[in-house]
């Protein structure tokens, strides 16, 4: 019993801690990637283009540019302009893709804030560890 509520009281620390909450952000990017994203993009190091272009390091890389990847014109275009992918630029974009670059070919959206934000965190750890 005492067992239990040791890690049942960790459990609410975890949850509760702002250090923890990053993790659980994190988590839930995690678990909304595997379900909905990866289904067209990859997240290895491998830079594996499928459906979608390959998304390891896509947080801070110019938009359009993952080499090997047939981009719709819209991205091009913004490849032209220098744009990156930011924090921000990635939040706008995944409220809803098509509004923001018309003819893209990404056809998921993410209209819940909380989930976005999750993703994005999850985005940010997918980079070569110094």
């Amino acid at each position: 019993m005492t067992r239990f509520l040791t890690l049942a009281a960790l459990a609410v620390i975890c949850v509760t801690t702002p250090a923890f909450g990053k993790t659980t952000q994190v988590a839930l990017g995690a678990q909304i990637y595997a379900s909905k994203c990866s289904l067209c993009h990859d997240n290895s190091q491998h830079m594996v283009n499928d459906i979608g272009p390959a998304l390891f390091g896509v947080v801070g890389r110019r938009v359009g540019s993952v080499e090997g990847f047939l981009y719709t014109p819209a991205l091009r275009d913004a490849y032209d302009r220098g744009d990156t992918w930011t924090p921000a630029a990635l939040n706008k974009f995944l409220t809803n893709p098509s509004h923001v670059r018309p003819g893209t070919g990404m056809p998921y959206m993410i209209p819940n804030a909380k989930q976005r934000a999750g993703v994005i965190a999850y985005l940010k750890t997918l980079h070569e560890k110094p």
